[in-house]
């Protein structure tokens, strides 16, 4: 019998560099499946590399990150941990690659010869779960931002990952398509019982995770629930405090 994998992630002594700039020092925890994670800390801190490193597109230059028991340095695996795990970049325009919405979802499962009328079902199932099917034929380049990172969603949702990486997606959001974005985020947290891991500067978003990690100068600093960190970092991060919708209000 094989043993279960309770981690999705686990780093041990991870350390990182840009031409000889560290970028994160001697980082380890681990992410097991279904949580809920906020990664925390200034521009600056390390955060977008952290994720980076998570979905293996790049690797450490010193220690071992294991995706789902696999370590990102074996080279012949990159490929199976990369579907397993969905990357959202902050500016969904980066990303998209396909004029309709229902092409974009339907690039990568078609990329890896799903049969059409699988595909057909997963387009269809993964554009309903973001509450985007009666925007199937629109053109991406038309749709809000918070509609733009819907689409990205589905499109990972379609590839089947067990994870989706969030990279301060809601920075280029205004208020409303942030909050639509957030709450569909918890709300597919909670019903495809997804790794969530999301990537923030602002300090109100924390408490949308059940869990914190808190960068600074690319060192993990503090590990903690989000009321704590919050109430913890708050006043140490007084610019980082937007004006922002409560939990209550997006997760209804």
């Amino acid at each position: 019998m094989m043993k279960k994998i309770n981690h999705m992630f686990l780093l041990k002594n991870v350390s990182f560099a840009y031409e000889k700039k560290k970028i994160l020092n001697n980082i380890s925890f681990s992410i097991d499946h279904g949580e809920f994670v906020s990664i925390f800390g200034r521009n600056g801190s390390g955060k977008s590399t952290l994720a980076k490193l998570l979905a293996a597109l790049v690797f450490p230059q010193e220690g071992n990150i294991f995706v789902n028991g696999t370590n990102t340095q074996e080279s012949e695996k990159i490929f199976d941990i990369r579907r397993k795990v969905g990357f959202t970049f902050q500016n969904p325009d980066d990303q998209i690659i396909a004029k309709i919405v229902e092409d974009e979802v339907a690039f990568g499962p078609e990329n890896l010869g799903i049969p059409n009328p699988n595909l057909c079902e997963l387009v269809n199932d993964s554009l309903e779960c973001v509450g985007l099917a009666c925007q199937r034929k629109k053109d991406v380049n038309k749709l809000s931002g918070g509609d733009k990172q819907k689409t990205i969603f589905a499109g990972s949702l379609a590839l089947g990952v067990e994870c989706i990486i969030l990279d301060e997606i809601t920075s280029m959001l205004d208020t409303q398509s942030r909050s639509e974005v957030l709450s569909q985020i918890i709300r597919l947290q909670k019903e495809k019982k997804m790794t969530i891991i999301m990537l923030t500067h602002h300090i109100d978003e924390i408490v949308l995770a059940n869990r914190v990690l808190v960068l600074e100068k690319g060192k993990l600093i503090a590990d903690g629930k989000p009321k704590e960190m919050k109430k913890k970092f708050f006043d140490a991060y007084e610019e980082m405090k937007p004006k922002f919708v409560k939990k209550k209000t997006l997760a209804s």
